[in-house]
């Protein structure tokens, strides 16, 4: 039942058991592949649990209505976020870290080659302005 097509580009799954090998055509996962490349994986920056509706209703009003938004749970505190457009996905990529229920949330665009379980974010990047450092504090090296 397999033809060259359906190896070229196999995508395998290892289910941990010993016999238990699945391998997938390229073809039966190409539409799953694409809309993921137009997602941002997220983790916000909290101990309270948040629902994907109250996610997925206010990140939607915040990130000025994209089209074709939809949020997916991955773990605690952890989403996927869907867009159909890929401007959305880089302006809202390009804007983080936002704050969301006053926590921090950082977003960055889906790989393949990074399993979301297995690739909790656990900081992000941040600048500071500091008004009225005294003189003697301004070095490259504060």
């Amino acid at each position: 039942m397999s033809n060259k097509s359906e190896t070229q580009n196999p995508h395998i799954i290892d289910t941990d058991q010993e016999d238990d090998l699945i391998v997938l055509a390229y073809e039966d996962v190409s539409e799953g592949i694409q809309a993921c490349t137009r997602s941002l994986s997220e983790r916000i920056f909290s101990d309270r649990i948040f629902s994907v509706g109250t996610m997925e209703g206010t990140l939607y009003a915040i990130w000025n209505k994209p089209e074709g938004f939809r949020v997916v749970e991955k773990s605690r505190n952890q989403f996927q976020f869907f867009f159909e457009n890929d401007s959305d996905v880089t302006r809202i990529e390009r804007g983080s870290p936002w704050l969301f229920n006053s926590f921090v949330i950082h977003v960055r665009r889906w790989k393949q080659s990074i399993n979301m379980e297995d690739n909790h974010i656990s900081s992000f990047p941040v600048w500071a302005q500091l008004w009225g450092l005294p003189e003697q504090y301004k070095t490259l090296e504060v």
